[in-house]
């Protein structure tokens, strides 16, 4: 493994998948931390995989919100492509559940927020995520939530899915997109965060949440204004969800009573998501973020 890509110097090892591995590294010219995610050798070889790695840089790039994951820079290093992203300081929603345990309902649907303000700017750009989970909800250094990992994204216009293949999470994975992972929409992804939100709470892995009895026992703890949220997101048919993020943030916004959260529209942000807190942060940074996500 090369100890530099470019003028990005391998800091540490943070993570390993089957298609990519992710390092902490340093930006040598600007003197700041990332998180560079580079293809496995075999992987990089098969054409229609750095297809897939070639769009989801492109896709991370164009979309920019301060709950999405950024992409800064992208190369190739000994024939394996790479990219260069935020750096996840707080690890994932997956890490903390383990380091704590269950969490509570509302803390958990408080910080889904921003990722359904992030949501909204990927659903309008024609992309569907197709992988929301734990794994890829990560947390930057001042503790925002933000969303990881393009890799299965599904782009208007661009088509890598081939018929037959079954892309996804199986426990985060709405019905539909279990039959056919074209045939998805913004409620798919919907049910993929009301999923991990399920997972935070109860503390651990779930299944089958698409069906009402498993998820009463499931959510049997939690009140009902909080579960019905999740209820109706976590629907069996696509239509009987919520049919934007902005709903399913309007939703939750009124259960728990969160005004300082900017209210169900989402007032206090700007065109492109941000808060003003948020964008005299990004003006003064460059436009690149404090710190985000590690995408394995």
């Amino acid at each position: 493994m090369p100890s530099t890509f470019g003028r990005y110097r391998v800091v540490r090892p943070v993570g390993e998948g089957a298609m990519a591995a992710v390092f902490e590294v340093e930006d040598t010219a600007l003197g700041v931390r990332r998180a560079l995610k580079v293809l496995h050798p075999e992987v990089a070889a098969n054409p229609d995989l750095r297809a897939r790695f070639d769009a989801e840089a492109r896709t991370m790039a164009q979309l920019r919100h301060p709950h999405l994951v950024a992409v800064h820079d992208v190369g190739e290093s000994e024939g394996r492509p790479w990219m260069v992203m935020d750096l996840a300081e707080g690890g994932s929603l997956a890490d903390r559940v383990t380091r704590e345990g269950a969490l509570d309902a509302c803390v958990v649907l408080g910080e889904m927020l921003g990722v359904l303000d992030a949501l909204a700017v990927v659903h309008a750009a024609g992309v569907i995520h197709r992988d929301v989970k734990p794994q890829n909800l990560l947390y930057d250094g001042a503790g925002t939530l933000r969303l990881a990992d393009f890799g299965i994204a599904l782009t208007e216009g661009l088509e890598l899915t081939r018929t037959g293949m079954v892309l996804g999470s199986w426990g985060f994975m709405a019905p539909e997109q279990r039959l056919d992972p074209r045939k998805v929409r913004p409620a798919t992804d919907l049910f993929g965060l009301a999923a991990s939100a399920v997972w935070a709470i109860v503390g651990g892995p779930v299944s089958d949440l698409h069906v009402g009895e498993h998820r009463a026992v499931l959510l049997r703890d939690v009140s009902d204004d909080v579960s019905g949220v999740l209820h109706r997101a976590l629907a069996f048919r696509p239509e009987e969800r919520f049919r934007s993020a902005g709903e399913m943030r309007a939703a939750i916004v009124e259960v728990l009573g969160a005004e300082s959260v900017d209210g169900p529209s989402g007032g206090g942000r700007d065109e492109e998501g941000f808060t003003p807190r948020e964008r005299s942060t990004e003006e003064s940074e460059g436009g690149g973020g404090t710190a985000g996500g590690v995408a394995g």
